[in-house]
């Protein structure tokens, strides 16, 4: 499958797209604004902000959380050190765990917050950008 950009005609396309890894949708290289009513500078401006967004992969919090706690298990492995008490391969088996774990949940919230931050954008986006799609002339005949 050949990576090809997403043509965004209008605000709703933006809407259509996701950081989330189950949402998101594969196979597109990058976002282009493909409205002729909007200005050079503001399409390249969108679209640096669009792209840069939608890569977000919540890394920067995973390794912040890592860090965190990986300082504080070696407080805890220093404080039970100096009690005089016994540091084993259970408790190396306990801190890879908990850096694990860690790093999950900062992935899970470096990649929400990437999420809040894309639709905050698009809804900027949306604010200036006024197109609508075009109306059908044609009537659904429903029920």
């Amino acid at each position: 499958m050949s990576r090809r950009p997403y043509e965004a005609h209008y605000p709703a396309d933006l809407k259509a797209l996701s950081v989330l890894p189950l949402k998101r949708k594969h196979g597109i290289a990058g976002v282009v604004i493909a409205d002729p009513g909007v200005s050079k500078e503001k399409k390249e401006s969108w679209e640096r902000d669009i792209n840069r967004n939608l890569r977000a992969c919540g890394c920067a919090e995973a390794s912040a959380l890592i860090l965190t706690a990986l300082f504080g298990y070696g407080v805890y492995l220093l404080w039970r050190w100096s009690a005089g008490g016994q540091i084993g391969w259970r408790h190396l088996g306990w801190g890879v765990l908990a850096l694990v774990v860690a790093a999950l949940i900062g992935k899970g919230l470096g990649l929400l917050r990437a999420e809040t931050r894309y639709r905050e954008l698009v809804q900027r986006i949306s604010r200036e950008w006024i197109a609508q799609p075009p109306k059908s002339d044609v009537i659904s005949k429903c029920g």
